[in-house]
């Protein structure tokens, strides 16, 4: 029965934190004017829910202090890295639909694919960057490709993650508005820790080796 009053415990604090969480990213995002306050905002909660899986916090009062040091110590990096990674998709999505309609040729339309699979990837693996190590904008985009491109079996986990999510949320549809995102930021996050991890470890080892 402790199992059980155990786990129903810990799956209800998970999902409160999970609610707080979605709640903050509103009121940071509508403080920023939603333009320039989203992406802050998300990294925000990319960071807290950091801190949350190392134990560095635990309070909803340390989740507020931590979301709100978050979202103003890498405002501007985090614009910077959002809006150059999002322009860059509209910019391939414009030619693949270029591409697609008038081109129509399937080696230049499978490269701006590749490019795109190549954008995307180091879209996931941006923040998660932005938070481990002090970086450039440059440099953050750069090592997050490199990232991506070192650790191809993280970023297929991701998708597949999000592929699953709805029909997970299918049993409960309400889920998606209290915990939609936390959720998808977390899956983010836990796979591409691992493959940053990882990536330390081979660099380590050449090192040593």
């Amino acid at each position: 029965m402790k199992g059980i009053i155990g786990l129903s415990y810990n799956l209800g604090l998970l999902l409160c934190r999970a609610v707080y969480l979605q709640v903050l990213f509103v009121i940071y995002c509508l403080r920023g004017g939603v333009v320039l306050g989203l992406f802050p905002s998300l990294y925000g909660m990319f960071k807290v829910i950091n801190q949350l899986i190392n134990g560095d916090i635990s309070t909803y009062q340390d989740m507020k202090v931590a979301y709100k040091e978050a979202y103003r110590e890498e405002f501007k990096a985090s614009n910077s890295v959002g809006y150059i990674l999002l322009g860059l998709v509209a910019f391939l999505s414009f030619d693949l639909a270029i591409s697609k309609r008038f081109i129509q040729q399937p080696i230049i339309h499978g490269a701006l694919l590749l490019l795109m699979i190549m954008t995307i990837g180091t879209i996931l693996y941006s923040f998660p960057v932005l938070i481990r190590y002090n970086l450039t904008i440059k440099q953050v985009i750069t090592q997050s490709f490199l990232m991506f491109i070192s650790n191809i079996v993280e970023a297929v986990a991701i998708v597949i993650s999000f592929l699953l999510m709805p029909i997970i949320f299918a049993f409960s549809p309400i889920l998606i508005i209290l915990v939609g995102l936390p959720a998808l930021v977390f899956i983010v996050l836990f796979f591409s820790k691992q493959g940053i991890i990882k990536t330390e470890a081979r660099f380590d080892n050449y090192e040593n080796g």
